[in-house]
């Protein structure tokens, strides 16, 4: 053991997710033992880390969602600048695409996008950089923090209850 308090971090496959595992492998604290959405403690872990930004509502409903399961909760990207955290996401060479958007927040045309420079110029002052009120939802398919990348090409753009843009990520360029 390497003295480190092992952590479990709650996956999304979305890029808070990606950061907040960023952040926990750089913390000489922890261990990020796994990537899961797990009931009880496993042997050893003592944290189950979330990648949410600043929304209070939504830490304490985790906050209960752990409590009497052994797991102490983590937060480490809490209260840090969203319009910081999307450029840093995009300079440290992540790769992600926008899967979900909100149509009455963003438009439709913004689903299927990658998530870069250009797509973070183009949002209006309303629209939170990182996505956190429910503008829009992500799926990373590389960066730094990983092994390797997954291969996937953007695929059909649907749109359900006359709302969500949702958009396909298929296997393969």
């Amino acid at each position: 053991m390497s003295g480190r308090e092992r952590v479990v971090l709650s996956w999304s496959g979305g890029k808070d997710s990606s950061l907040a595992f960023a952040a926990l492998r750089a913390d000489t604290r922890f261990e990020v033992a796994g990537l899961d959405t797990v009931r009880e403690a496993a042997p050893d872990i003592s944290h189950i880390a979330f990648g949410d930004l600043f929304l209070t509502e939504i830490r304490e409903y985790r906050e209960c969602l752990v409590a009497g399961t052994g797991f102490k909760p983590l937060f480490p990207l809490w209260e840090q600048d969203t319009g910081q955290l999307a450029r840093r996401f995009v300079d440290e060479g992540y790769e992600a695409h926008l899967v979900c958007v909100d149509t009455t927040q963003l438009g439709a045309v913004f689903a299927g996008r990658r998530f870069d420079h250009e797509l973070l110029a183009d949002l209006s002052d309303e629209i939170d950089p990182c996505g956190e009120r429910g503008e829009f939802h992500t799926f990373v398919s590389g960066g730094p923090c990983f092994d390797g990348r997954v291969e996937c090409r953007v695929g059909e753009v649907v749109l359900r209850d006359n709302r969500f843009a949702y958009c396909d990520i298929l296997p393969g360029q």
